[in-house]
């Protein structure tokens, strides 16, 4: 008998997570691009959290599923809720950056200005002794808006967050 309701129950709990047509709140497709100083973020992900309203919040109602993208190698994300690209679930997001420990400091705008690497290992050991490692973030309260009908392009602008040391390389 406790096989049998077990059973029920997992089946139950599937068809409710399942739902029909892929999620209990509507998505819409959004996007956009990571940039630091003006230059696309090539690694790390973006997540956006739906933002509760006033009322909502008094009452404890739910307003939707986080969505996530993981950045591709030109700056630009595709948000995902329930399935691979569908998007976000309409209305206001604060707007969460995961990466990597950050990029040295000034590679970003080398890269913009097409600064060739040094070609002497040493030099540029000397660069990365000299300068602590920069954790991007994103500005604190940052939120977006995505609207069902509209384009929902987001242009994320990273700043700088406190330094990690790093050890001398040696």
């Amino acid at each position: 008998m406790r096989d049998v309701l077990r059973a029920w129950c997992t089946a139950v709990v599937m068809v409710a997570v399942a739902g029909c047509g892929g999620g209990a709140f509507e998505v819409v497709p959004a996007g956009g691009s990571v940039q630091f100083n003006g230059v696309p973020v090539t690694s790390g992900s973006i997540t956006l959290v739906p933002v509760s309203a006033a009322g909502d919040a008094a009452t404890g109602k739910d307003v939707g599923k986080p969505a996530k993208a993981e950045l591709k190698a030109d700056g630009t994300f595709e948000l995902s809720t329930y399935g691979q690209f569908d998007g976000a679930v309409p209305g206001r997001h604060k707007v969460i950056y995961e990466g990597s420990e950050g990029a040295e400091e000034g590679e970003e705008e080398e890269a913009a200005e097409g600064v060739a690497e040094t070609a002497d290992p040493n030099a540029r050991k000397a660069r990365k002794t000299a300068k602590p490692k920069v954790a991007l973030q994103v500005r604190e309260g940052t939120e977006v808006e995505v609207k069902a009908g509209a384009e929902n392009r987001f242009v994320i602008e990273l700043v700088e967050g406190p330094a990690v040391e790093e050890e001398p390389v040696e």
